[in-house]
């Protein structure tokens, strides 16, 4: 009877997290008009970080925090052996994080500045559907949070 219990149960918490919600990735070049609704759909939803009335007292641990995911994510790419293989020696692009409460990533969006052909572009988008799944943002808030900006990630050429 117990070990019945017990698969019952551990068929249950396995179908609970089974329906975690995977965080997206997108393309803003490659995207369709769709992609536009759903992030003013999300804009909506989610408060700007730098926002005066959500961070203005805590502007140093968002800036320190900002900055830290995305070394995270130069180092997220230099360990997966990432080339960009182009010549440009700064990869300039505009990415879009979308963080529920607690600072895990709901959504990613970017666009290159620089020309990168669509099979980096891809392979990048690939590479931070994992980042995403195991990365977050080091703040927390009472609700969901957006924060975009241009950046400019080393070529590790």
């Amino acid at each position: 009877m117990k070990k019945g219990m017990f698969i019952v149960l551990l068929m249950s918490t396995m179908h609970m997290f089974s329906q975690v919600e995977e965080p997206r990735v997108i393309s803003l070049l490659s995207s369709k008009t769709i992609i536009t609704t759903e992030l003013k759909d999300l804009d909506a939803t989610h408060v700007n970080l730098l926002n005066p009335n959500v961070s203005d007292s805590n502007f140093k641990e968002v800036l320190n925090s900002w900055t830290q995911l995305h070394q995270e994510l130069n180092s997220f790419l230099k360990g997966r052996k990432f080339r960009w293989e182009t010549k440009s020696k700064k990869i300039k692009m505009f990415n879009r994080f979308y963080f529920d409460n607690e600072g895990n990533i709901s959504v990613y969006a970017f666009r290159f500045f620089n020309k990168i052909s669509p099979q980096k572009e891809n392979e990048f988008l690939n590479l931070m559907k994992d980042f995403t799944k195991n990365h977050k943002i080091r703040i927390k808030r009472r609700e969901k949070f957006a924060q975009c900006g241009k950046i400019a990630l080393p070529n590790n050429l």
